[in-house]
């Protein structure tokens, strides 16, 4: 879950900057 959540966090930080 955690991973996952990191990951998605990552991805979406990465597309809005």
């Amino acid at each position: 879950m955690i991973l996952l959540c990191l990951l998605l966090c990552h991805h979406l930080a990465s597309g809005l900057i």
